[in-house]
């Protein structure tokens, strides 16, 4: 592992806890290919996100991205989907639903380009 991956969560976490956030969003550890299939995870990333939902000081929120690696415009105005929070019930779902109400209201968020 690339060695500034191994101390990141600490910087986060830090960083977090000094500007008393409520919420750390962090990228999922996949993406989608052109023909939606799962790409091979990112080590560095999943290792960072689960040090990350380990030892942070507020509520953690994992963004997955379903645009493809390798897109064209054609491609992503026709397929982009809305954004969508899963909601379960928890302090945590409760943090990322406030954040997606938050995105829902800007009129670029799920707009093509």
């Amino acid at each position: 592992m690339y060695l500034p991956y191994a101390t990141m969560h600490e910087d986060i976490c830090s960083l977090a806890l000094d500007k008393k956030v409520f919420l750390i969003i962090v990228p999922f550890h996949k993406q989608l290919d052109i023909d939606g299939s799962s790409t091979i995870p990112i080590p560095a990333i999943q290792t960072v996100n689960s040090s990350v939902l380990r030892f942070a000081p507020c509520s953690v929120a994992v963004l997955v991205n379903h645009s493809p690696v390798e897109e064209n415009t054609a491609f992503r105005s026709a397929t982009l989907p809305s954004p969508a929070v899963y909601f379960f019930g928890g302090p945590d779902d409760r943090e990322a639903l406030a954040c997606g109400l938050r995105m829902a209201e800007d009129p670029a968020v799920g707009s093509p380009s």
